[in-house]
């Protein structure tokens, strides 16, 4: 099994820097499960960072994470490739687990200033690099979906958009949304 995380955690890097594609991560259960618990866990850690109104739950984050994987696999049955969906799914949520120490406790320190309706205190550079972060997140997720369907950019960016509100809709009518203080 070590053998295995090392050859995942290798793979994701790769990814990160677009050298390699979501065909190079191990396909196994296992696997994504790992990576879906490292990934739930750091955002849980972090979670009384976040204002109380978006501070993420347990049964949020689980609800999160069903509406990712249905999404991942309805696209990529539509894409007629399911059999990518371990290897997609498992290097989605592995290189948002990579970066989640970083991106987590910005994103909650943003959050938290614009349910306040005050000016963000984090220091200029933090916001920046966290925001180029972010950037750089979506564009190693719509290189994954590129791979794994093998769309063109227009139809992985559109998709991937579809899919990111879609989800993200459905989460705040499920489980409610948010909304700034008054």
């Amino acid at each position: 099994m070590l053998r295995l995380l090392r050859a995942l955690f290798s793979a994701l890097v790769d990814i990160l820097l677009l050298r390699r594609g979501p065909e190079n991560v191990p396909a196994s259960f296992g696997l994504l499960a790992i990576v879906i618990l490292a990934n739930s866990a750091i955002t849980l850690l972090f979670a009384s960072q976040f204002p109380e109104a978006a501070r993420p739950t347990p049964i949020r984050l689980a609800v999160g994470v069903a509406l990712t994987l249905l999404s991942y696999r309805v696209i990529l049955g539509l894409a007629r490739k399911p059999e990518r969906f371990l290897q997609t799914t498992t290097a989605v949520f592995g290189t948002q687990a990579i970066v989640a120490p970083v991106t987590v406790p910005i994103s909650a320190a943003v959050l938290a200033g614009y349910l306040a309706k005050d000016s963000v205190t984090l220091p200029m550079l933090v916001l920046i690099g966290g925001g180029l972060l972010g950037v750089w997140v979506t564009i190693v997720s719509i290189y994954i979906l590129k791979s794994a369907t093998e769309w063109g950019i227009g139809g992985a960016i559109a998709v991937f958009l579809l899919q990111y509100f879609a989800v993200s809709l459905l989460l705040a009518a499920l489980l409610g949304g948010l909304a700034p203080a008054n």
